[in-house]
């Protein structure tokens, strides 16, 4: 069957047809992250020597008659402390009883002690689309040095998605 022609003085209808195309943009969850921080302890050994100084008192008897008291002084490495005493004569006279010598002597000792440190350890896992959870790589130095990789429970995990 044909179509019939149209008379050449009648106007001819043809349909126009518009496609039109609407670009937006939709956010789709890809996954998640849960972080599981967890505070440990672990023992660490102070290792340190310890400086002290004693004092050694020597007391030394003089009893000398003196004019006027002297200030404390230093005789090479020791520390001399004059101690005075008035005594009632038929005058009154300074005497030099006895002087106090401070030997210092310095004693250097190993010591240890034992004390508890905190770090935490960093557990990182991402959702996947599907729903799964899967281990997440970490940040670097996310747990104390030298322990190897950091594991944690799913105990007090925190989930973390991905804002819209």
């Amino acid at each position: 069957m044909t179509a019939p022609t149209p008379a050449p003085d009648e106007p001819v209808h043809l349909p126009v047809v518009e496609e039109r195309l609407h670009v937006g943009r939709e956010t789709v969850s890809t996954g998640a992250l849960r972080v599981d921080v967890k505070p440990q302890q672990r023992l660490q050994t102070l290792d340190l020597d310890a400086t002290h100084d004693d004092v050694e008192i020597e007391r030394v008897a003089v009893n000398r008659e003196v004019d006027a008291p002297r200030a404390p002084w230093q005789d090479g490495d020791v520390l001399v402390v004059p101690v005075y005493e008035e005594t009632l004569v038929l005058r009154k006279q300074l005497v030099l009883k006895e002087e106090l010598r401070l030997h210092r002597r310095r004693h250097t000792r190993h010591w240890q002690q034992d004390v508890v440190l905190l770090h935490d350890t960093v557990n990182l896992q991402r959702r996947a689309a599907d729903g799964s959870w899967a281990p997440a790589p970490g940040p670097v130095g996310a747990g104390p040095p030298d322990d190897g990789p950091q594991t944690g429970s799913p105990d007090g995990t925190t989930a973390v998605s991905p804002e819209p």
